[in-house]
């Protein structure tokens, strides 16, 4: 999850366990490390990150294998 942006990304599969309503539009994203990643655009109703709650919009996408390991170490995700 990348929550410093104006966008939060998370990895499709979580997006699909904690119900994240896609709009149906399609985005392209740049990360940090560079990876490109197309997912879909969601709706979340009420969104906590490091204890501040709003709604949010969300991206949904396929990780790369690469960018989810690189997380991890950076202890960003599980």
């Amino acid at each position: 999850m990348d929550a410093c942006s104006s966008l939060t990304l998370l990895d499709a599969a979580v997006a699909a366990e904690v119900g994240v309503k896609l709009t149906g539009r399609t985005i392209k994203l740049m990360v940090a490390d560079g990876h490109e990643i197309v997912g879909g655009l969601g709706i979340v109703e009420n969104l906590a990150v490091e204890g501040e709650e709003s709604p949010s919009h969300v991206a949904a996408a396929e990780l790369p294998l690469k960018l989810k390991e690189r997380l991890q170490a950076l202890g960003l995700a599980e």
